[in-house]
């Protein structure tokens, strides 16, 4: 039997439990998060790009379409920034609050606000100089943006 004929047959006898499995595994939320908060971030990056158009310095001069260019290469530019800034966070969170769920062993409210102190935590010392009152400040504000939200769309 080849390699295909194998891998086709053992995706014919994947259960919905052998996928129910994979989506608990944190690594798996963790990455998933972290698509989601790429794609997230991307948009939202090039919304706010479109609103703060200048034309670059030596660029006054030039044709439209190269001005159109540049545009389009400073919106993408701006996408993909925040792109990676929503996508770091969302790995975080979620898979920090993946570990939490599974070592607490029940879904709440108090999960989503747990994570949001350590990632807020995390990124408020990222550069490791802003120190202590950095961290307690980002787990508090990540900690209240995430119970709000729990609350809001999910109502424990």
């Amino acid at each position: 039997m080849n390699p295909l004929e194998r891998l086709d047959e053992y995706a014919r006898n994947i259960t919905p439990h052998d996928v129910e499995k994979l989506m608990e595994n944190c690594l798996v939320k963790s990455a998933m998060g972290g698509g989601a908060g790429l794609a997230l971030g991307f948009g939202i990056g090039v919304f706010f790009s479109s609103t703060q158009y200048d034309i670059p310095a030596g660029y006054e001069n030039s044709t439209t379409w190269t001005k159109v260019k540049e545009g389009f290469k400073a919106t993408g530019r701006q996408g993909w920034s925040s792109a990676k800034n929503f996508g770091t966070i969302s790995v975080v969170f979620s898979g920090t609050e993946c570990v939490i769920e599974k070592y607490r062993g029940k879904t709440d409210l108090w999960n989503g606000v747990y994570a949001g102190c350590a990632t807020g935590a995390v990124f408020g010392v990222r550069d490791f100089i802003a120190g202590p009152k950095a961290a307690l400040a980002g787990c508090a504000g990540f900690a209240a943006f995430s119970a709000t939200i729990e609350y809001l769309l999910f109502r424990h």
